[in-house]
């Protein structure tokens, strides 16, 4: 079995067992190609002869490529796949196991204090149906401290009036309940009632997506993300820019 047949196979393990994302398979075998264009570059052999000794040189090499936080990522993603190889009975051993990797110094959260996230919310046109979409998107992205991706997710029959909690669909399908207070719901009522309707009809096909671009579609991260630096651009305050890398 040579190097690409192995990748094959994992990367069948990671869609069909693990069910991980195409962004997800295409990062981990980005880092095992890594691996295998070091091993033919310095002509130690293939993934399965590799020994604790290689596995040490190769770390030592992604010191002077890579950043801490990168080095951790690539050496995750190849301990996984000797964990792989282990229970196909392939190899013994992780030999990566035990290699000494660098620590990454965590850094303090980035927030936006209540009052900038108030003033923000406020300074927002709402006379206009996209205006009125924007305050509720970046309302409820704050109240309810959602990813830009779950919220281009959300559908029409996700949000509980009732109990005033939100069903929020996240990573790998992972499906939570968030509340969402009175102020939130009153601002996703006026553009579900005012502004939704008129968006809605610019298009041929209905969508049960809670929020729609200017011609009728839900919207996507890339349409979001557009809307909030547009959104940022007309606010002069500096530190409302915090917001673009907190979603």
């Amino acid at each position: 079995m040579n190097n690409d047949d192995i990748v094959l196979m994992y990367k069948d393990y990671l869609l069909y067992q693990k069910q991980y994302s195409e962004n997800t398979i295409k990062s981990y075998t980005n880092d095992i190609f890594n691996l295998i264009n070091f091993l033919n570059q310095e002509e130690l052999g293939d993934l399965l002869t590799l020994t604790y000794q290689i596995a040490k040189f190769y770390v030592s090499y992604l010191y002077n490529q890579y950043t801490p936080k990168s080095i951790l990522r690539k050496i995750s993603a190849v301990r996984s796949l000797y964990d792989f190889l282990i229970e196909e009975g392939k190899v013994l051993d992780n030999p990566f196991n035990f290699v000494v990797l660098p620590k990454v110094t965590r850094k303090l959260p980035k927030f936006i204090y209540p009052k900038e996230m108030i003033d923000f919310l406020n300074r927002i046109d709402t006379l206009t149906d996209l205006g009125k979409r924007n305050r509720a998107i970046f309302e409820i992205l704050y109240a309810c401290g959602l990813r830009a991706q779950e919220l281009v997710n959300l559908k029409l029959y996700d949000v509980d009036y009732v109990n005033r909690t939100v069903k929020v669909l996240g990573k790998g399908d992972k499906e939570r309940i968030v509340p969402i207070h009175n102020l939130a719901i009153r601002t996703l009522n006026s553009y579900l009632l005012e502004s939704r309707p008129n968006l809605a009809i610019r298009s041929k096909e209905n969508t049960d997506y809670m929020f729609l671009n200017f011609r009728g579609h839900g919207l996507t991260t890339r349409g979001m993300n557009k809307i909030l630096e547009n959104e940022l651009k007309k606010q002069s305050s500096t530190r409302c820019w915090l917001f673009r890398a907190i979603i």
